[in-house]
């Protein structure tokens, strides 16, 4: 995922789709419901994983916080692999200490994409 959000005060509507899908196969209806997710960020979205004082420091507003980090535990808690592309990371001047805890920094989203589909994960662009 590229984009960041539009607004500095709501989460990334992209984010809230994965806690979505994760919620769709745990639905009693549905036999197999084992479902795991990737989160992989590049780009400008790169912002939304920040930490509170990051986050409130990137768009100059003193005691803001960032409306991702709570649904990005959440997602954690969930098994969700949150990944953050290296060069976007080096690029933004963003090292592991200005984000949330459980993000981790790959090599790049391109790699990270490619080990993913060779370990049965299909690519949901959006």
């Amino acid at each position: 995922m590229a984009s960041g959000t539009d607004s500095k005060e709501k989460p990334n509507q992209n984010f809230i789709t994965i806690a979505r899908y994760l919620r769709l196969p745990q639905a009693t209806e549905l036999e197999n419901n084992s479902v795991k997710a990737a989160l992989v960020v590049h780009g400008s979205a790169i912002f939304d994983l920040l930490d509170h004082q990051a986050y409130a420091l990137h768009h100059n507003e003193k005691n803001l916080r960032n409306p991702n980090y709570e649904l990005l535990s959440i997602l954690s808690e969930h098994k969700v692999d949150l990944i953050l592309c290296g060069p976007t990371s080096r690029h933004r001047s963003i090292d592991r200490s200005k984000l949330h805890p459980d993000v981790k920094i790959a090599l790049s989203a391109m790699t990270t994409l490619i080990h993913f589909q060779k370990e049965g994960y299909t690519i949901l662009n959006f």
